[in-house]
């Protein structure tokens, strides 16, 4: 069974990976959750530039 899911701002997300992708920016990383449990609908939960920050800000129960 496979599940697709839409980005809930699509702006944002690409955005966000965009700045990953580029050297010029301080971005190293972009977490993506899902909006209220749905599987369906996701979000940017962070963006930053330490990713010794990324676990702390994971939800266990949403990892895969």
């Amino acid at each position: 069974m496979s599940t697709a899911a839409e980005f809930v701002n699509l702006d944002e997300f690409q955005e966000a990976v965009a700045a990953v992708r580029n050297d010029a920016s301080d971005t190293s990383y972009v977490i993506v959750g899902h909006v209220d449990n749905d599987p369906a609908r996701v979000q940017v939960v962070k963006t930053g530039d330490n990713v010794e920050e990324i676990a702390e800000n994971m939800d266990s129960s949403q990892v895969s």
